[in-house]
């Protein structure tokens, strides 16, 4: 739907409407079509839009059906209240890219906090994923431990970050390799729903020893 892609967007929208923000009539009206003026302030969480995209009242079918009033009322937003949408936009999105935050890395909830009737799926039926890589024990429990803590996630993106600054100046061409990396990056940064969840970014953990080996590279081909 594509409410899932827009959670950024609507957040701060919301964050205009529960902090009594400049709005023109348009812009009320579009608001309390998809969801109630006065339910704002109650469905309103900077940290996580799920609260109102899924409230009852929240009107999908009507977003969906009018996307480009959508993005002119965002706009329309953004111009009366920039300081609001800054706002809603760091206290949305702070857990992928502020490194102070460190009881993000004692952070146990993982995957935990998602679906699990998946894995409690296989549980039941006794199925592992398939292993292609023989007697090396790489289950979905031990890379990336559904329960357990992780390096926090703004820490890898600052590491990839400084990966695309080196070589950018030194070994262009390995930008490449960085590509889907910085996709991805860039999709937390406008698109999450939710302030920090690491399984939102389980392919920068996979790919870790990825940016190392091309960290070296870089440096070599430097050297030589």
């Amino acid at each position: 739907e594509p409410v899932e892609s827009l959670g950024i967007f609507l957040n701060q929208m919301a964050r205009v409407v529960a902090y009594e923000g400049k709005m023109d009539e348009e812009d009320k009206q579009f608001m309390d079509s998809i969801l109630p003026l006065e339910k704002y302030p109650e469905t309103y969480r900077p940290c996580v839009v799920d609260r109102l995209k899924w409230d009852e009242d929240f009107n999908q079918e009507y977003l969906n059906e009018h996307l480009n009033e959508f993005m002119s009322t965002y706009f329309s937003l953004l111009i009366k209240n920039p300081k609001l949408y800054i706002e809603a936009w760091i206290l949305n999105t702070f857990g992928y890219w502020a490194p102070n935050y460190w009881e993000f890395f004692a952070d146990g909830g993982n995957i935990e906090k998602g679906d699990l009737s998946t894995f409690y799926e296989w549980d039941h039926k006794g199925i592992e994923p398939k292993n292609l890589l023989g007697n090396i024990d790489v289950s979905w429990n031990t890379i990336f431990d559904y329960q357990g803590t992780t390096i926090y996630l703004a820490v890898i993106n600052w590491l990839v970050l400084f990966l695309l600054v080196v070589i950018v100046t030194r070994a262009r061409s390995y930008i490449i390799a960085l590509a889907p990396s910085l996709g991805l990056i860039a999709t937390l940064f406008i698109a999450t729903p939710y302030v920090y969840w690491e399984r939102y970014g389980l392919a920068e953990y996979y790919l870790l020893p990825v940016y190392l080996f091309i960290l070296c590279m870089v440096l070599k081909k430097q050297r030589g």
